[in-house]
């Protein structure tokens, strides 16, 4: 049986704790759970995996020092992904590369963003690889909160703990961020819509033969 959400949240939170006290066994549980998740988030970050790699070993160099100092294990989550992030950052800086990752002119300080115009069967009729080819072409900024989002599959309330910003301005980088996406994507190969209409379309009628005249 698969366990619920509520159910892993639990598992993980209980994991986080036995790491906090020295098991090992529970530290390598959230090596394997995060592991593959943040090298994905680290190497749309870099753009390249090397980078991502290095970053990567200090993360968790980082969270074995520092995670008995957590003081809320149910935040283990938002925590890893706020050091990842810091980390990229501090890499790129010495490298001397673009870490804008705060202000682009499409982004607004707003509470609530428009519709979900672009959201759900939209996106539904193009394939995992066009979908992860779009998001690399995508700004900094739009490519992480998307990320987060959609890949990694963290709450609205996380992302705005992990990039230092308010909840209203992650709801509108979202928001901009998934119509970018679409705009990089281009139109897609199936038309939803195009199929929600097909049943109730009525056929042609049949012409009678010949001996259907008689």
């Amino acid at each position: 049986m698969e366990k619920r959400p509520q159910d892993q949240a639990l598992v993980e939170h209980l994991m986080v704790l036995r790491a906090q006290l020295g098991d090992h066994d529970a530290f390598h549980g959230l090596f394997q759970r995060y592991n593959p998740r943040l090298l994905y988030f680290l190497r749309h970050r870099f753009g390249h995996a090397s980078g991502a790699e290095d970053v990567l070993q200090d993360v968790w160099l980082t969270v074995v020092k520092k995670v008995a100092t957590l003081e809320r294990p149910e935040a283990f989550r938002a925590w890893v992904y706020r050091i990842a992030r810091n980390r990229a950052i501090s890499r790129l800086r010495r490298e001397r590369r673009n870490v804008s990752l705060d202000t682009e002119p499409d982004v607004l300080e707003v509470e609530s963003a428009a519709p979900n115009e672009v959201d759900g069967e939209r996106f539904a009729g193009y394939d995992a690889s066009a979908l992860h080819a779009g998001l690399g072409r995508l700004s900094p900024v739009h490519r992480e909160v998307l990320t987060l989002r959609f890949i990694d599959e963290l709450t609205y309330e996380e992302i705005a703990k992990i990039v230092g910003c308010s909840l209203g301005t992650v709801r509108s980088r979202i928001h901009y961020a998934k119509r970018s996406l679409l705009e990089n994507l281009g139109p897609s190969p199936v038309d939803p819509s195009r199929h929600r209409g097909a049943g109730n379309e009525k056929a042609p009628p049949r012409r009678k033969g010949n001996h259907e005249r008689r």
